[in-house]
């Protein structure tokens, strides 16, 4: 392991992951959003952990305007650079990746998922999930978890494909095209 690869290991031990804290965050400020990534298949029953939160958001001025309120009550900084509040509402404008670390863990904003290029289409299909009273957040169909996983082709998501697959061919249901 080398110096680099050996402090994001030491690093990685000490983020905190507190996803609920994160999710009630977004929910305070009414931000339209669809919860995606290893979050979101583990809530569908992947057995594999994740470390940090993916969401793709409704790309409205206002609801925008939400997701940055949102973040600065979490503390957010940009990650690696932590950009100024201005060039990070313009991140979120432009529907850039944008990953950022709060005082509760990581959030990955995705400004257009991978198969997943119609925020409506995803939103649609998505399933409500109460994860305690009073939070209930949209989860992307574990259909469209996979496709995304399958058209991103990541070293990192091998291991998550056959359980996703497994899950899908569980409820009788087929992978969606890409």
């Amino acid at each position: 392991m080398n110096e680099s690869e050996r402090r994001f290991a030491d690093a990685w031990q000490e983020w905190p992951f507190e996803p609920l804290a994160v999710l009630e965050a977004l929910a305070a400020r009414q931000v339209e959003f669809v919860l995606i990534g290893g979050l979101a298949a583990v809530l569908h029953g992947s057995p594999l952990p994740t470390f940090d939160i993916d969401i793709t958001v409704r790309r409205t001025g206002a609801n925008i305007e939400a997701l940055h309120r949102a973040l600065v009550d979490m503390d957010a900084r940009v990650v690696p650079d932590g950009d100024s509040k201005a060039e990070t509402r313009d991140a979120l404008r432009a529907g850039r990746l944008t990953s950022f670390c709060t005082r509760f863990g990581y959030v990955d904003v995705v400004g257009t998922p991978a198969a997943l290029r119609d925020y409506r289409v995803l939103s649609r299909r998505a399933v409500w999930m109460q994860l305690r009273p009073g939070l209930r957040v949209k989860v992307a169909a574990l259909q469209d978890i996979v496709a995304s996983k399958l058209a991103l082709a990541r070293t990192r998501d091998g291991a998550q494909i056959p359980a996703l697959l497994a899950l899908l061919e569980a409820a009788g249901r087929r992978p969606r095209a890409s």
